[in-house]
């Protein structure tokens, strides 16, 4: 696990790059060809959490009200482990904060 952890650090600047090219395929505000999109991808992150499998906890219809002003998610890897990222929009009213962080710390043991 540990030559993992290293090799996603060394290579988190390179995913960046394809990452910050999603989130602008995403935000209806950065595209230049209106053609494309008015909205860009509405739902998003909500419809990948309520799709993904591995969850031992579902979104519920409580959560997706919340969850229809995620922007953005983003894991930000360290040597210790990582950190999630969940970007909300400004006019969320569930709570003041922009950015919500959850840390992991990652331990190996032998």
């Amino acid at each position: 696990y540990r030559q993992l952890q290293e090799f996603q650090c060394n290579y988190a600047s390179e995913y960046e790059t394809i990452l910050a090219e999603r989130r602008k395929m995403l935000d209806a505000s950065s595209l230049d060809d209106r053609s494309l999109s008015e909205q860009g991808i509405p739902h998003f992150w909500l419809t990948v959490l309520k799709n993904v499998d591995s969850f031992d906890y579902a979104v519920q219809r409580r959560d997706e009200l919340c969850l229809q002003h995620l922007l953005d998610v983003r894991c930000l890897i360290n040597p210790q482990g990582f950190a999630l990222e969940f970007h909300f929009h400004p006019s969320n009213p569930f709570f003041p904060e922009k950015i919500l962080t959850k840390f992991y710390f990652v331990r190996i043991e032998f």
